[in-house]
């Protein structure tokens, strides 16, 4: 099965970043829910599978939990745009790339480039 529509994607997602544009109103939102990540996590590995992404265990537990970590602030910034204003959702995606889902993006990236390539 073919990966290179993620890797684009990866690539999108990660430009999108460079774009914002936010003011911030100095208020502190309350987040979503807390989701079980060892659900996304297991969910993620699953579909990493189908992929036949299975060559070693090791590569594919390091790209589940990343993608899990992505899909888990993906969709907490998600909630936000439904439930806070644009601006602290905006905030939000900036601030989890620089500190959080960014890492497991480029870590995804590099392991699915060594992969595919």
């Amino acid at each position: 099965m073919d990966v290179g529509w993620l890797i684009q994607a990866l690539d999108q997602l990660a430009y999108l970043v460079h774009g914002i544009e936010y003011e911030f109103e100095g208020i502190d939102y309350p987040g979503p829910p807390d989701q079980p990540h060892s659900q996304i996590s297991t969910q993620a590995e699953t579909w990493l599978r189908g992929l036949r992404m299975e060559e070693t265990e090791d590569i594919l537990s390091t790209a589940a939990d990343d993608l899990a970590g992505i899909i888990d602030d993906y969709e907490s910034i998600g909630w936000r745009f439904s439930n806070t204003p644009e601006a602290d959702a905006l905030r939000e995606f900036e601030l989890g790339f620089r500190t959080h889902w960014g890492h497991h993006l480029r870590t995804l990236q590099s392991t699915l480039h060594d992969w595919y390539w």
